[in-house]
This record gives structure tokens, C-alpha cells and sequence, in this order.
């Protein structure tokens, strides 16, 4: 999937690499209720699993769409956002669940305009 996106939004391996790395840390921290938490849910094997799963199914939504949409960068950059940025509302209570308190802004609807990394 990785490289039908790059090739898409015309984007580098490394831009590529660096958009889920900086989307991944944004969305540890909307979930952390400290800085420690923040870092236990970066270096967490399971967690970056699941999250990786959960992003690799918007970017097939992405790829499965785009073909209807019109070709200019900036439309697929904003239309990769809006199906990547579905990510902010979930979140691995069965991984978590019980054991962490989630921060009180979880139930947040995200606006789909919010500027996500990954483009």
C-alpha cells in the first residue's frame, strides 16, 4: 500500500515515512493523559500495530477511491487527509482498555480539515 500511495501523492519514501511517523506521534498524544503516557503509547509494540492496521485500511480507502476524483496534487493531498485523519477517532481499548485513562477528549469529533501529516 505504502508504495500506491507514494506513487499517487507523488511523494518520497522518506516523506512518506515521515507523515505516518508524525501522524502516529499527534494521535499518541491526543489519546496520553501525560508526557509519560505519551511516550508508553509511542514505544508500544501492540499499540503501533494496531494503529499501523487501522491507517493501512483508510490508505486502501484512499487508493480505492481516488480514481474518482480529479488528478491535481492538492485535491489527492487533501483527499488522502480526509481518509487518513478517521485514525483521531479511534483508538485499541481492547489493547489499552482498562488500564490507562484515556484523556478526556476522546469522544472529540476530529474536523476533517484538521491538518494531519502524512501527505
Amino acid at each position: 500500500m505504502k508504495n500506491k500511495v507514494i506513487a499517487i501523492l507523488a511523494i518520497s519514501s522518506e516523506e512518506y515515512d515521515e507523515g505516518i511517523f508524525q501522524t502516529y506521534w499527534s494521535w499518541c498524544k491526543k489519546f496520553a493523559t501525560s508526557e509519560n503516557n505519551c511516550q508508553s503509547l509511542l514505544a508500544n509494540a501492540a499499540i503501533n500495530r494496531w494503529f499501523m492496521q487501522q491507517y493501512a485500511q483508510y490508505e486502501k480507502n484512499f487508493v480505492d477511491i481516488v480514481d474518482h476524483f480529479p488528478k491535481k496534487p492538492n485535491d489527492l493531498h487533501y483527499l488522502y487527509r480526509s481518509e487518513t485523519v478517521e485514525i483521531y477517532k479511534r483508538f485499541p481499548t481492547a489493547i489499552i482498555g482498562t488500564t490507562k485513562k484515556l484523556n478526556p477528549e476522546f469522544e472529540t469529533i476530529i474536523n476533517p480539515q484538521f491538518k494531519v501529516y502524512g501527505n
